[in-house]
């Protein structure tokens, strides 16, 4: 019954963003254009301002209380299965 899921997967130690974090979200698109999942967020981009991620909170009330929210964290990813 798991719903959201927040990947860990750090940002790299060169300041480019690591192998890792790219191909975990290169995974992610597959599997979105393969309807394996339905969405992800990565985590600079997890921002209340955003319209999509005022929906995702309106859907997931308990996101709200994700620390990660407005942290712009590059070192992880939110997938909505």
């Amino acid at each position: 019954n798991i719903s959201i899921l927040t990947i860990i997967h750090g940002y790299g130690s060169t300041g480019k963003g690591g192998a890792i974090r790219v191909e975990c979200r290169k995974n992610l698109d597959y599997l979105l254009t393969s309807s394996k999942i339905q969405d992800y967020i990565p985590g600079e981009d997890f921002n209340k301002k955003s319209g999509a991620i005022k929906l995702l909170l309106r859907r997931f009330p308990g996101l709200q209380r994700n620390k990660n929210l407005n942290r712009k964290n590059q070192g992880i990813t939110i997938v909505v299965l």
